[in-house]
Order: C-alpha cells, then sequence, then structure tokens
C-alpha cells in the first residue's frame, strides 16, 4: 500500500497537470485571437474606404475605419499582455510540475527500495 502523504502528491501532481493543460490550452486560444486580430489590422491598413461593417451580437454595424483600427488596436493590446502574464503562468506551473515529478520519482524508487520512509 502506498503511504498517504505519497498518495497526495500524486494527486497534486495530477491536478497540476491538468491546471497545465488547461492554461496551455487557453494560451493556444489566446495566440490565435491575437493572429486573427493581427491580420484583421493588417487588411485594414489597405483599406481606403471610410467606413467598414463590424460584427457585433450577431448583427453587422457600420462603424468608421479609424474607429475598427483603434478598437483592434486595444483588443492587440489587450491579449498581448493577457499572453505574456498567462505565459509567465504556464512557465512558473511548469516548474513547480517538473520539482514535483523529481520528488514524487525519488520518492518512489525509496518506496520501492523498502517501503516509506522511516519504514512501515
Amino acid at each position: 500500500m502506498i503511504d498517504r502523504k505519497l498518495e497526495e502528491k500524486i494527486v497534486e501532481y495530477n491536478k497540476k497537470e491538468a491546471k497545465l493543460l488547461t492554461l496551455s490550452e487557453s494560451l493556444a486560444q489566446m495566440k490565435a485571437q491575437l493572429l486573427e486580430v493581427e491580420r484583421t489590422l493588417e487588411e485594414l491598413s489597405q483599406y481606403e474606404e471610410p467606413y467598414v461593417y463590424k460584427l457585433q451580437g450577431g448583427i453587422l454595424i457600420k462603424v468608421k475605419t479609424e474607429k475598427a483600427k483603434e478598437d483592434l488596436e486595444k483588443m492587440k493590446a489587450l491579449l498581448s499582455s493577457r499572453i505574456a502574464a498567462l505565459e509567465k503562468e504556464v512557465e512558473s506551473l511548469s516548474q513547480a510540475l517538473e520539482r514535483l515529478r523529481k520528488a514524487l520519482e525519488e520518492e518512489l524508487q525509496q518506496y520501492q527500495r523498502g517501503g516509506p520512509r522511516g519504514g512501515a
């Protein structure tokens, strides 16, 4: 039977791993959104008409091209800052997960050699 503390560490590892996966998926989605915003800004930079149509809540609304560009620039800045923060969180969690993995491996090896530390 596995030591209770070891069992708890395994559960903690699994939770952190699931959180890392969720954060990584969110990061990928945000990066895709950022790419789409950048592409749209690029297209708008070549657009010479004074108005564009913007999809909002399922309907198209006529807006000034400059206003659409401003909104997209704000969205780009917001996404960039969120991505940077999320990347830091993913990196931090990855490092914590790696430390926990190493500790678990050591404890499992110890357990396999002669049971839990302190003997049982």
